[in-house]
């Protein structure tokens, strides 16, 4: 029983770290909703992304990505067990101001060409070199 308690306190997360094990992040964008909701989005090295939706349960979304200027595109997306659908692309928004580095920018979700824009998640870090 020592051991349980040993390992939960030193280990909190599990002893693996699977999303250590996908790739490294170079895009971490998250956003805070009501009730505490918390939705993470993150893009690997290796050209995938994982988007975690952590409201009442979890829901996991996974699939690839592509870089084109300042525009990502989804694409292979595998939704999770409560959602049907995913975005089709993002644009990169960088801040006006440079005082805020702990959002450095908003990476802003689109489900089409001809929608509005959806959902806007605060960039928290940003290793991709290719946007800017």
């Amino acid at each position: 029983m020592l051991l349980v308690l040993i390992t939960t306190t030193v280990y909190p997360k599990g002893l693996i770290d699977f999303d250590r094990l996908s790739g490294k992040d170079l895009l971490i964008a998250e956003r805070e909703g009501a009730a505490n909701c918390m939705t993470v989005l993150k893009l690997k090295n290796n050209y995938t992304f994982i988007q975690r939706d952590v409201c009442f349960g979890i829901n996991e979304i996974k699939g690839t990505y592509e870089i084109q200027g300042d525009t990502i595109l989804f694409k292979d997306v595998k939704t999770g067990r409560m959602s049907d659908h995913y975005y089709s692309y993002a644009i990169v928004k960088q801040t006006a101001s440079s005082l805020n580095k702990k959002y450095p920018g908003e990476l802003i979700l689109y489900k089409s060409k001809s929608d509005h824009p959806d959902r806007a998640l605060a960039i928290t870090k940003n290793e991709l070199n290719t946007l800017f």
